[in-house]
């Protein structure tokens, strides 16, 4: 954490001689130090100037007064002794500040001092005050916003990236899981969680939107050192969530029949009653589900992504000792599959709630769940994530479409694609978390237009996503061969799932690829290219499925169409990301320039160095 050099120069009111504080702490630190200082009763009239390497720094220390009533003082109060300091220290737009009764005023605009500036050294009455390590307004939220981001390395994006597929391995899981135990004990049910679990996990999946943009705008909050705004994101998020998980359940309760008699094919009659005892009861678990989401977002935000995959841990512990003991052992079939997975989402989330509140400190801004906030504040919030929004339904219309496509040609192919889709949205969590963690680390470095810095980071990812996609094209394709009878006994579906896995290889190597790009792309805020991008390629997925129906192409053919939509967007993202207007292209011109000074400074001393001078550039990470 950066260290920071604060000058307090205070006046008492007894008269005595104006003391200067020398502190050496970190924001946080300091702030608790000066708060402490302000409030003191020997305290008239306060003065401070900073030495910070950037405003923002400024920005930090101002924030620690938010607490506190702040109106306009005239400017004859500040103290004319303050012009024993070198011009180069000045005050404007001075504020004052009332608690309890005392009374301080406070700089809000100085220009930097130091040591050097005073003609005889440092004066004798010097104190040094101990950083407050111990402070209990020290949360994680706070240190976030207080610290210096570094460009991280390879290994420090795998520390976050691979505890952050808790975040997105949880409601994979719990489906695989339901999927595993249910198809075990009935081929008719397995086949009637498709469309089933098809349209829950539909309506979630629409509104990630809310857990995107949480992330994304915490992240830069942080970023900019702004508390206030932090929990104000958060707040908001918080009660949308609420707000669209209560909605979700309610359709799904009263219109969920009518939805899969238009999805469901001729099997209609037979899976209709089933799939609705699937709906029914995870519809209950709709408004815990979003906010649980909301506040995994906002901690993975925080870059605090170990709490998210232990409370991932707990909740498929307890969803697997559910399933089992109410469809294997309890014989309840696709009803006891459905209520396993909302009690261990209850659970879950209650858990992720009280880890956010006390990630974010007892020091509030804003309260924990705006319920009554204003449409202005919550309009704010939607210009992110109604751009969000779009593109996610793109995704979920597509996914949508390719399960229906599926559906019309019988229970044993749809049974095999729903199986294979489980194990697809399993493995894309790994590139999901890739689409996080560009998202939490790149804001940092959006603020301060350190364009060399993400070109580094943007590069990493792309490189981990290469290596993820190999590893889950590999092990996702072994899956029919080697372990069919962890889904179904059914040698009929068995066999489908054979024609599907070399399709799915290849989806999920495109995918990882394709994510990381697109969480680069909405760390930048390219908002309208990402929206007209899905509408584009949506529309091209749902004419190829229409011609699906002319054509002979099998289960494989659905797929083929799903291997399209990922490779295309992949090709999209990266050529927007190495355009002229793109991050990529950017840094890459700033190293150029860089290089080339580089050269020219060492041309003249025999330098030999292929990427130095006229011997070609070469930039490495």
């Amino acid at each position: 954490m950066t260290v920071l050099q604060y000058y307090s120069r205070r006046i008492l009111s007894t008269g005595e001689t104006p003391v200067l504080w020398v502190v050496d702490a970190t924001t946080q630190s300091f702030s608790g130090f000066l708060r402490k200082q302000l409030c003191s009763e020997s305290m008239k009239e306060h003065h401070l100037a900073i030495r910070a390497s950037t405003l923002a720094c400024l920005f930090c220390v101002t924030g620690a007064f938010t607490n506190l009533h702040l109106r306009n003082a005239p400017r004859g109060r500040i103290s004319p002794s303050l012009t024993t300091f070198p011009s180069r220290l000045h005050v404007s737009a001075p504020s004052s500040f009332r608690r309890s009764g005392k009374h301080c005023v406070f700089a809000g605009s100085i220009a930097p001092a130091a040591p050097d500036d005073f003609e005889d050294g440092l004066p004798p009455d010097i104190h040094t005050a101990t950083p407050d390590t111990d402070s209990p307004t020290s949360t994680p939220f706070q240190r976030i916003a207080d610290s210096k981001q570094a460009v991280p390395t390879l290994a420090a994006l795998l520390r976050f990236t691979i505890p952050t597929l808790g975040i997105w391995l949880a409601g994979p899981i719990m489906s695989l899981v339901d999927t595993s135990v249910v198809g075990l004990s009935s081929d008719l049910e397995l086949a009637g969680m498709g469309p089933a679990t098809n349209l829950c996990d539909s309506f979630i999946y629409l509104f990630t939107f809310l857990a995107v943009a949480t992330t994304n705008l915490l992240a830069g909050a942080l970023a900019d050192g702004d508390e206030a705004k932090s929990q104000t994101v958060v707040s908001h998020a918080l009660a949308i969530a609420l707000g669209a998980g209560i909605l979700v359940m309610l359709v799904i309760e009263f219109a969920g029949k009518r939805m899969l008699a238009a999805t469901i094919g001729a099997d209609g009659p037979l899976l209709i009653p089933v799939a609705l005892k699937y709906t029914n009861i995870r519809a209950l678990g709709a408004p815990f589900v979003l906010v649980g989401m909301v506040a995994q977002s906002s901690l993975l935000g925080a870059k605090d992504s170990v709490t998210p995959l232990l409370v991932t841990l707990g909740a498929g512990a307890i969803n697997l000792i559910l399933d089992m003991t109410l469809v294997s052992f309890g014989k309840c079939g696709i009803a006891g599959a459905a209520a396993a997975t909302v009690v261990a989402e209850i659970v879950g989330t209650v858990v992720l709630l009280r880890a956010l509140k006390r990630a974010q400190g007892p020091r509030r801004f804003y309260p924990f769940i705006a319920l009554s906030s204003p449409l202005k504040d919550i309009a704010k919030f939607f210009t992110f994530a109604g751009p969000v929004f779009f593109a996610l339904f793109g995704k979920s219309l597509c996914y949508t479409s390719l399960g229906i496509a599926a559906q019309m040609m019988g229970a044993v192919p749809l049974a095999a694609h729903q199986v294979m889709l489980r194990c697809f949205f399993f493995f894309t969590t790994f590139g999901d978390s890739l689409s996080t963690t560009a998202q939490a680390f790149l804001p940092g470095f959006l603020v301060d237009d350190n364009k060399l810095a993400i070109g580094k980071v943007v590069r990493r990812l792309v490189s981990i996503s290469l290596g993820v996609g190999g590893l889950n094209a590999m092990l996702a394709g072994l899956l029919p061969s080697f372990f069919p009878g962890l889904f179904t006994t059914s040698a009929a579906i068995v066999g489908q799932m054979h024609l599907i896995a070399p399709w799915l290889s290849l989806c999920l190597l495109a995918h990882a690829c394709t994510m990381a790009l697109e969480g680069t792309l909405l760390a930048e805020r390219e908002l309208r290219f990402l929206a007209s991008s899905y509408a584009i390629n949506t529309l091209l997925v749902l004419v190829g499925l229409r011609r699906l129906q002319h054509v002979a192409a099998g289960i494989q053919g659905v797929w083929a169409c799903l291997l399209y939509f990922q490779v295309s967007r992949c090709i999209i993202f990266a050529l927007r990301l190495l355009s002229k207007h793109g991050l990529l292209q950017r840094a890459r011109r700033r190293a150029s320039r860089m290089f080339e000074s580089l050269g020219g400074r060492t041309r003249g001393h025999g330098g030999d160095d292929p990427r130095i001078g006229g011997g070609g550039l070469s930039v490495v990470d």
